[in-house]
């Protein structure tokens, strides 16, 4: 097996990266360690997963059948929608945003919608200070889902996760390591964030913004629809959300853009203008003050990472 076994299935359009790392004895003296990490897209009307190699061969998922792991695994809903189910929380509805903890020798399923598919992004991981680690973070196999919303660190850790551990001989288990706590603290804080009522009405806020970034969002006909005062919604907003309204939706523009530029070939101003942005000169100073650099030198950066995977 060597330094691991790389998977990169293309079947009905759907992409997806995976690595199996065996697990060096060193690593375990580390008490978490990463053994699995990857990203799929699954488009519409496709066979999920298109391979059970996506899943690993020796765990193979299925809808009907389910299964059962012997590590833990985050995944991060990033696009659409689809389903979960495990032995202790039944039947749940999934999101874009979405994050699910699976846990050891718990049997689960889990699928997208198939008239939308989606954008899925997981590690594995496991090792004794894991098991001590999600347990002091209060997450639990009865609460599995957690509504975190768009979260673009938490995106990047996941994305620079799924790079190491493509980089073979250059792989650090340690950085991996660290990067994968961090992971569990972003699902720990978004756990404690959106608990009790207010928080699940905030979360439905996001996920609107979410589907409707592009759009003029009329804030005050939320907040009445909450059935609050609009500054009882703006700071309930702020509380849950960690920024103002104005720039959470500021913010999915700008991670949607991003996506734009890296997948599509579409001139800059056409973006600006399909993400509502007031103007093209507007669109191109948020972009940099924010990312540091011009959506074009993004588009090219983005570009040459790709080739030289």
């Amino acid at each position: 097996m060597g330094r691991g076994r790389e998977i990169t299935a293309k079947m009905n359009h759907q992409v997806s990266l995976a690595r199996c790392t065996p697990i060096d004895p060193a690593n375990r003296t580390l008490g978490f360690y990463l053994n699995d990490a990857g990203h799929a897209v699954v488009p519409a009307h496709s066979v999920y997963p298109s391979t059970v190699e996506k899943h690993s061969q020796k765990y193979p998922l299925s809808w009907e059948k389910g299964r059962v792991l012997q590590d833990f695994q985050v995944v991060y809903i990033s696009k659409s929608r689809g389903i979960f189910q495990s032995t202790q929380s039944g039947l749940i509805p999934l999101k874009a945003g979405d994050a699910f903890l699976l846990f050891p020798r718990e049997w689960h399923s889990y699928q997208p919608d198939s008239e939308v598919g989606w954008t899925e992004f997981w590690i594995s991981f496991n090792g004794d200070y894991a098991h001590k680690l999600v347990s002091e973070l209060f997450l639990s196999s009865c609460k599995p889902i957690i509504r975190i919303g768009h979260n673009d660190v938490l995106l990047q850790l996941l994305i620079s996760l799924t790079k190491k551990i493509h980089s073979g001989p250059f792989f650090n288990p340690w950085v991996a390591a660290a990067q994968g706590i961090q992971v569990l603290t972003h699902l720990a804080t978004a756990n404690q964030r959106y608990g009790g009522e207010d928080g699940e009405k905030i979360e439905e806020v996001l996920s609107y913004i979410s589907e409707h970034a592009e759009q003029t969002i009329d804030y005050r006909a939320l907040a009445w629809n909450l059935k609050v005062s609009y500054s009882v919604f703006r700071r309930q907003f702020q509380k849950v959300a960690g920024m103002p309204h104005t720039q959470y939706q500021l913010m999915i523009r700008l991670s949607k853009a991003k996506e734009l530029l890296c997948e599509t070939s579409l001139p800059v101003g056409e973006i600006a203008e399909q993400l509502g942005f007031e103007s093209p000169y507007y669109f191109s100073r948020f972009f940099k003050a924010k990312i540091g650099m011009t959506a074009r030198e993004y588009r090219q950066t983005s570009s040459v990472d790709r080739d030289s995977r």
